[in-house]
């Protein structure tokens, strides 16, 4: 016997644009990620096994806690982007067993980021690659390494 499941359109209610999203077969779950622009600086991961019943991944999203941080590789200098700007259009994919996202940083105020202590360098790897970087975990719940900037 079938099981039937309604699912309701928008499958989460709510702002969540530029959806990105793999079927896990280890996981057996659907793994979604979308944009946040600026509203809530970050890139929020949701499961869910039906497409009707969805949760947020970790309490909270699972790359806010890396995303205005330092970490070995750097930051995404996300409190230094102006209106309209930040994370945008996120892509999901599974690649030799690790999670990968690929996304965009738009509008870096780089006034802004000097001043509050950002180097030099830093600022000139993200404008070097146009905002483009990738993050990638083993996990899904992070932890995740990166912003690794895409130059070119």
């Amino acid at each position: 016997m079938t099981t039937t499941i309604t699912i309701a359109n928008p499958i989460l209610h709510g702002m969540h644009p530029d959806p990105s999203w793999i079927w896990d077969d280890d996981l057996r779950q659907i793994v979604l990620v979308t944009s946040t622009f600026e509203l809530v600086p970050g890139l929020p991961i949701y499961v869910s096994r039906d497409m009707a019943h969805w949760q947020r991944e970790a309490e909270q999203p699972a790359i806010v806690e890396m995303v205005g941080q330092l970490d070995v590789h750097g930051r995404l200098l996300i409190p230094f982007v102006d209106d309209s700007g930040g994370v945008y259009a996120p892509t999901l994919r599974r690649i030799r067993g690790k999670y990968v996202i690929a996304c965009t940083i738009a509008r870096i105020n780089g006034r802004k980021a000097i001043a509050e202590g950002c180097s030099q360098a830093e600022l000139d790897a993200a404008q070097a690659a146009e905002g483009n970087f990738v993050l990638e975990s083993d996990s899904i719940d992070g932890p995740w390494r990166g912003p690794f900037w895409i130059e070119g």
